[in-house]
């Protein structure tokens, strides 16, 4: 939603898709660490926006989307070209994301465009 910040959206998934026998306190932790790992700790107050108006840029918001799927402690994440519609920067950025979710122990099966990065 435009109208929430990024915290607020994955706090969101988080308690919509994590356990109930997971109380608030670990959900939370959880959440603080999906947003350093995918390093969106530096716009986590930042409204979501409206793509291409306002909020996020393109490539903050292809972090939140992986993010979203995160918080929902995944052994394994599938992601189609996670990197399209972005120049080499933002998509070296996504790509470091990702890499840091591979980090985690966490399964990525990834198609891209972009081999060189």
């Amino acid at each position: 939603s435009p109208q929430i910040t990024v915290e607020e959206s994955l706090i969101f998934s988080a308690w919509l898709r994590l356990p109930d026998d997971i109380d608030s306190k670990t959900k939370t932790e959880f959440v603080n660490e999906v947003l350093e790992t995918i390093e969106l700790n530096d716009v986590k107050d930042s409204l979501v926006g409206i793509a291409g108006l306002s909020g996020l840029s393109t490539e903050q918001r292809k972090r939140l989307t992986i993010a979203v799927e995160l918080v929902a402690n995944p052994s394994i994440i599938f992601m189609d070209e996670p990197t399209t519609g972005l120049d080499a920067r933002a998509a070296a950025i996504v790509m470091r994301a990702v890499k840091n979710v591979v980090v985690t122990g966490r399964t990525v099966v990834c198609t891209i465009h972009q081999p060189s990065i």
